[in-house]
């Protein structure tokens, strides 16, 4: 392994971050927190694809050891 896949997405009070090996990895772990973590009784319920349509998700690979402008 080279490097991580790091998904990031903006709701309207939080910024979500997550790492992966992959990146379905990294995206769905986003998307399960929303789904089933914290707080998730009070957020609408949400698919991979609305949360993407509706918030954007980005996802970008970041090798181990390099510098990455964004």
């Amino acid at each position: 392994m080279n490097g991580v896949w790091v998904a990031t997405m903006q709701s309207e009070h939080y910024t979500w971050t997550a790492i992966g090996k992959t990146e379905d990895e990294a995206i769905n772990a986003i998307v399960k927190e929303w789904q089933k973590g914290s707080g998730h009784a009070y957020r609408d319920t949400m698919t991979r694809e609305e949360l993407e349509a509706y918030y954007g998700i980005n996802c970008i690979y970041y090798k181990f050891g390099k510098c990455q402008w964004c």
